[in-house]
């Protein structure tokens, strides 16, 4: 089956992602953590200052985040709309083949997830696969990557 440019583009970076998704969640939980509060306006401006702490919390944390930077200093678009891709993604996993899936996203390699499991490889590269696959259709469906 020949792929289109696109659609390798698409899988390769929903691959990337679903490679750097807790480091993803992490940046995501450091800048909501680190974020100040701003103010809007206010002395005459015509814009109203606002006040209530709550409700700059509130603010805050509802606003979607556009970018985040991970450690080793790329760059991540809409990182919270990329975890929730990846968490609908998961979420038609049972638990084992879950924990075979971040297993090898984590880094362990597939023979040895293989092993551990006691299945054969062939299952893992196929659950890797169906994830990479549900995943780029709700990446694509939120207009993360093109449609294919």
């Amino acid at each position: 089956m020949i792929q289109s440019n696109e659609r390798k583009k698409a899988r390769g970076i929903t691959k990337w992602m679903l490679r750097h998704y807790r480091e993803i969640c992490r940046a995501v939980m450091d800048t909501r953590a680190t974020m100040v509060a701003t103010k809007v306006g206010g002395n005459g401006s015509g814009i109203a200052v606002m006040s209530d702490p709550t409700a700059q919390a509130a603010i805050k944390n509802l606003t979607p985040l556009q970018c985040v930077i991970l450690d080793a200093g790329d760059k991540v678009l809409h990182p919270e709309l990329w975890i929730a891709s990846i968490s609908a993604g998961y979420d038609n996993c049972d638990d084992d083949e879950r924990r075979m899936i971040e297993s090898v996203y984590a880094g362990n390699a597939v023979a040895d997830v293989a092993e551990r499991n006691s299945v054969d490889q062939s299952v893992i590269y196929r659950l890797l696969g169906e994830m990479v696959n549900v995943v780029m259709s709700i990446a694509a469906y939120h207009r993360l990557v093109k449609p294919f």
